[in-house]
């Protein structure tokens, strides 16, 4: 009998308010050397860069980087539409490299996923199409 190959899980990964993929590697650097066999990991970063940073600890240890958000306030104090256009960021990603098998997000990735996932579950209106990517 021949042995087939499984190929690895496919997740993506979005990172949390003021942060950036790199302190997001860091913070799941464990995670992937336990699933490094079964399971591959996909970083996606936001947009929107803060010169502000919520953990200084994090600002001290990757001194020099740049820390981005997901969420943020527009001129009308408003997150809506950078909501949408983050969702519609990370809906694009997953298209282009996707299916995914799983995702992970923290803070405000974590929401932004889950206004992904609950978009492909009911379906609504926004300013631009959405095409939400398919899981495995």
């Amino acid at each position: 009998m021949e042995s087939s190959e499984c190929r690895k899980l496919k997740i993506i990964c979005l990172h949390g308010i003021y942060n950036n993929i790199r302190v997001m590697k860091y913070q799941m650097d464990y995670y992937e050397y336990i699933f490094r066999d079964v399971a591959e990991f996909h970083y996606v970063q936001a947009e929107k860069e803060h010169k502000e940073v919520f953990d200084k600890q994090i600002q001290k240890k990757f001194k020099g980087d740049r820390f981005y958000s997901w969420m943020y306030q527009d001129e009308n104090n408003s997150y809506m539409q950078s909501i949408i256009d983050s969702t519609h960021r990370v809906a694009e990603y997953m298209n282009q490299h996707g299916p995914f098998d799983g995702c992970i997000g923290f803070s405000q990735g974590g929401f932004i996923l889950r206004c992904l996932l609950k978009a492909a579950e009911i379906p609504f209106k926004i300013a631009q199409p959405l095409h939400t990517p398919s899981f495995c």
